[in-house]
């Protein structure tokens, strides 16, 4: 299974930003984002889909919080979730 995660933090770029299986149901991506509300989805096995959020993490030179977010729609008619960096 490849799965890689895509959102405006990366011009959702389906598989510029892959996923690693940590565990079963788990898959994380590092991505270094400034605070802010960020919307993304996943790109499965060369398609997008709408299943649960993934573990998302943020590095950098300071911890950063990441606080919950949901379901946004979309312009094609799909969801896409979003959460937000402070």
């Amino acid at each position: 299974m490849k799965v890689y995660l895509a959102g405006e933090f990366n011009y959702w770029e389906a598989e510029s930003l892959p996923m690693k299986k940590k565990q079963e149901g788990i898959w994380e991506a590092a991505v270094k984002l400034p605070p802010g509300r960020y919307e993304y989805k996943l790109f499965v096995d060369n398609g997008w889909t709408e299943e649960p959020p993934c573990t998302v993490m943020i590095v950098g030179g300071c911890f950063k919080m990441i606080l919950d977010g949901g379901q946004v729609p979309n312009h094609f008619g799909t969801q896409n979730y979003f959460f937000w960096v402070k």
